[in-house]
């Protein structure tokens, strides 16, 4: 294999739970790209545990290798978008043989059998040739796409046609269905040697790894820095700070490349933390939407009003259940301090908007009370949302300017209420 240049990027991360996988599968395209066997397997995952990366890492060395590169050739398939096996078939064709005849309108002449032993003809041609001896690594993304009876055909011939022709020939699927193989035909179930690797989705167990798969991955984005200047950056305080938050709610692929983008977007190619701030706002609110302060954010004036007084009440009096009653009489004290009466409404009114925050989950029934208690607005409720949101919300200056002045001192007072 060749070696990597002093100071370029690494191909893959090389944190622990990666490397072992990668090395897994890089041992399969060993088998299939130096010794010319057939070999199988099926990576199973929740989206974002690094399925992909996994793939593409054990592949990069024999991309980057222009002595093994020439003898192999990639093709890709996706379950969910080549959902038949003509479409799947054709994209086979595509990709290995782009001289295949086309129709007018973009199909390959001929019936389904004719594609399937033109795409056999055409392996075997590429692999037996001497000046153009081939492997082929079909990665099927979705596999469980490729479980019907049409597609089970479409893998069913990929093997025969390799154990008949003598073609190498790797066959790697990606799906998020741990029980995909059972649900295989016996023929195409055997082929696959029972080899399956199940990927984790708590990908990153320790902060360590998780920093240094973040810098491997800003390494990546911003090819032009030293791997020093990388570990440098994340060891900054306040970046270091960010990464644990972020470790702490999700440790994916995918919410690490987003955050990446963030941060080189944010940053710039001379990497200094002066705008990190910036970019932790801006990457928890994309990545991490509160969607209970989403929703109290969009509530109409009156509902809002209420939900202040409901919280203000819990604060102060030191009682997590209340009832209508209660929250009217400290929303009418909040309407006669006010000079204004631009939140000031009938009963009724009042009635309908503290039912509404009960029927939009921002309010949880807790107890209904016996038969001669009373109406309806006697049973205990609780919030379902906390002082902190509450408090981040009410401190917001884009969500106080959309508000109207009276309402705006209640966020206000409540916010400092909570604050005591």
């Amino acid at each position: 294999m060749t070696q990597r240049g002093k100071g370029a990027a690494p191909k893959f991360c090389s944190v622990d739970c990666f490397t072992r996988n990668v090395q897994q599968v890089e041992r399969l395209l060993e088998s299939v790209i130096v010794r010319g066997k057939s070999e199988s397997v099926i990576l199973c995952g929740p989206p974002g545990c690094g399925k992909t990366a996994i793939i593409e890492g054990a592949l990069s060395t024999y991309v980057a290798d222009k002595t093994f590169s020439k003898t192999f050739q990639c093709v890709y398939l996706d379950g969910a978008v080549e959902g038949d096996i003509k479409s799947s078939v054709e994209s086979i064709l595509r990709q290995t043989s782009p001289e295949v005849i086309i129709r007018p309108k973009g199909g390959i002449a001929g019936s389904l059998s004719d594609k399937l032993k033109e795409m056999c003809d055409i392996l075997k041609h590429l692999s037996t040739e001497k000046k153009t001896r081939k492997g082929f690594i079909f990665v099927i993304d979705c596999l469980e796409g490729f479980i019907e009876e049409d597609n089970q055909l479409l893998l069913y011939t990929l093997f025969e046609s390799s154990r008949e022709n003598d073609i190498p020939v790797c066959v790697i699927g990606v799906s998020r269905i741990l029980d995909v193989l059972e649900k295989m035909e016996k023929r195409v179930k055997s082929r696959f040697s029972q080899r399956v690797i199940c990927v984790s989705a708590d990908l990153f167990g320790s902060f360590a790894e998780f920093r240094q798969a973040f810098a491997f991955v800003l390494r990546k984005r911003l090819p032009t820095l030293s791997t020093s200047q990388v570990q440098q950056f994340s060891k900054i305080e306040n970046v270091e700070q960010t990464l644990k938050n972020l470790h702490s709610y999700r440790r994916d692929w995918n919410t690490l490349y987003r955050f990446v983008e963030l941060t080189a977007a944010c940053t710039g190619s001379q990497l200094t933390s002066a705008n990190f701030d910036d970019v932790t706002q801006r990457a928890f609110i994309l990545m991490f939407p509160d969607a209970v302060k989403s929703a109290v954010s969009d509530l109409p004036y009156l509902q809002l009003a209420l939900l202040f007084c409901c919280v203000m009440f819990v604060k102060v009096q030191q009682e997590s259940a209340f009832n209508y009653n209660m929250i009217r009489e400290v929303y009418m004290t909040s309407v006669r301090q006010k000079k204004s009466n631009s939140f000031k409404f009938s009963d009724s009114m009042v009635v309908e908007a503290f039912h509404d925050l009960e029927s939009c989950g921002v309010l949880r029934t807790v107890s209904k009370g016996g038969e001669n208690i009373g109406p309806r607005e006697y049973k205990l409720l609780t919030l379902t949302i906390s002082e902190l949101q509450i408090v981040e919300l009410a401190g917001s200056k884009e969500f106080l300017n959309g508000l109207p002045t009276d309402l705006q001192l209640l966020a206000t007072e409540c916010r400092q209420t909570c604050l005591l």
